[in-house]
């Protein structure tokens, strides 16, 4: 095998290996994912002198706080918004396939001319 195929088998050996094992993995990715966001908040805070471990805390809870703000404010915005959205999603839908039917046909995609016909 040459070095492109050995590269190619490698990136689709790697990712379905990830894909098998995305529930183990989900965890980990949360955590360093918010290690790197909290840690300039972290940082600063050890720079005015704010012990690590209350620094971290900190950080950790303000994080959790922001976020329960977020969910307080925008939940109920997303319920009042659902029915409409329920009522508007189908000719959105339909607008989008309008528009990307004539694209897709002349890059040689087959397609089916209406939604009902996928």
């Amino acid at each position: 095998m040459n070095k492109k195929a050995m590269t190619v088998f490698a990136i689709v050996l790697i990712s379905l290996l990830i894909w098998w094992h995305a529930i183990v993995l989900a965890p980990f990715v949360l955590s360093f994912s918010l290690a790197y966001v909290l840690k300039p908040g972290v940082s600063f805070l050890v720079r005015k002198r704010v012990p690590l471990t209350l620094a971290a805390g900190l950080s950790v809870f303000g994080t959790f706080l922001l976020l329960i703000i977020l969910i307080l404010l925008l939940v109920p915005i997303a319920v009042e918004l659902g029915p409409q959205l329920q009522q508007q999603l189908p000719i959105l839908v339909s607008d989008a396939w309008n528009a990307l039917f004539p694209l897709l046909t002349q890059a040689g995609i087959k397609v089916p001319a209406d939604l009902a016909d996928l």
